[in-house]
């Protein structure tokens, strides 16, 4: 790849990933759908088998990306190893300023400054920035083929597992990705294209200190921030709802309801082991989504099979596994489950569910929500 052709690619891509954001309110349906369809792909065993690989993928490209420039610095091959460390550091700071400067809500119902935007994806950033550094230094460094090969096909899998945990456990939408990966290519075309004793020039001096200038801006002034569209932020106003954990509001609760308490999400309301129920209103049948805002009690690490079964009026919506940390799922209503006036909404944790803790916690609940597709 030449220096020119890997500029013009790195402007195709970086172009492309603004034209996604431009189109992000016509594209969020995507999100949406390729949400909905993980759900599908989801069950316990599938669960627990991601969760093991969970931070095995991005270590190992750690290793890989890491140990090639702590070769070359052991060589004092200044000038390669510089140019390395800066695409890799370089890379993960502009990662952050964009993260910090573009206000997207993640599929958590959390607030981005307790859980940070979702956009773009750190881990997807730092896959490529080390799997793109490892490629280009085993074709320049003259490894065997068979090294070199296998290696290259490693970075591959394990950057596609990361991309694919990303999604499959809800801390990113598809799109989210999608535009990581296209400003991840851009970065590395010119980054590794670039001489690697490239000379500091005035404009390249004055972008670096803007650059940096800016984080300090778009961190301590989030006004200053850009808001992305998002599913979450897209959303009609809900024709019933209730939050949970409120003082002065009446709630028709009934069951396995327990303690209130409150958590950095917000008044949450626990639920124990059984059935436990509540009464929502609509103003005539018809097609609804139910949309809650749950976590489970975690009682230890080695868990990751969290079902919760939801019914309305009786009939069986969905057996829902639920994630880890606040999600809020969102389930389609069959219109002919949905009566005019008041409709049942219950909760059920079957003895599959792991152990409750010492209070007999199982499932938090913050909201209960019904809207119009």
């Amino acid at each position: 790849m030449t220096p020119q052709f890997a500029t013009r690619f790195s402007l195709v891509c970086l172009g492309l990933a603004v034209c996604e954001l431009v189109c992000l309110p016509w594209l969020i349906g995507l999100d949406a759908a390729a949400y909905r369809w993980v759900q599908t792909l989801r069950s316990c065993r599938a669960d627990y088998l991601a969760s093991l690989l969970k931070h095995l993928p991005l270590m190992g490209l750690l290793i890989l990306g890491g140990v090639p420039v702590a070769v070359l610095y052991l060589r004092r091959q200044w000038a390669e190893a510089w140019r390395a460390s800066w695409v890799i550091g370089g890379g993960l700071f502009l990662c952050e300023l964009l993260k910090t400067g573009l206000e997207r809500a993640r599929p958590s119902v959390l607030t981005p400054s307790l859980v940070g935007n979702s956009f773009p994806s750190g881990h997807v950033s730092a896959a490529l920035l080390m799997s793109g550094v490892f490629i280009f230094l085993a074709r320049r460094s003259g490894w065997n083929a068979g090294l070199r090969h296998g290696g290259t096909g490693l970075c591959v899998v394990l950057s596609a597992l990361i991309v694919w945990q990303r999604v499959y456990f809800g801390h990113h939408w598809l799109l989210d990705v999608v535009g990581t990966v296209l400003l991840g290519a851009a970065w590395l075309s010119f980054g590794l294209s670039r001489p690697a004793r490239l000379p500091i020039s005035r404009s390249a001096l004055a972008w670096s200190v803007g650059l940096l200038a800016c984080y300090p801006v778009v961190l301590f002034f989030p006004q200053a921030s850009l808001n992305l569209p998002s599913v979450r932020t897209a959303e009609a106003e809900p024709v019933a709802r209730i939050s949970f954990g409120v003082a002065k509001q009446h709630l028709s609760l009934a069951g396995a309801w327990g303690a209130q308490s409150r958590e950095p999400a917000g008044p949450i309301t626990w639920m124990k082991r059984g059935e436990a129920g509540l009464g929502q209103g609509q103003a005539q049948p018809g097609a609804y989504l139910l949309r809650f805002a749950a976590r489970p009690f975690v009682h230890a690490r080695t868990e990751t099979c969290y079902p919760l079964s939801v019914l309305i009026n009786g009939h069986l919506v969905d057996r829902q596994l639920l994630y880890r940390g606040w999600r809020e799922y969102e389930l389609w209503l069959d219109p002919a489950w949905v009566v005019a006036g008041e409709n049942e909404v219950r909760f059920r944790v079957g003895p599959d569910f792991p152990p409750a803790g010492p209070e007999q916690q199982t499932v938090a609940f913050r909201s209960v929500r019904i809207a119009r597709p």
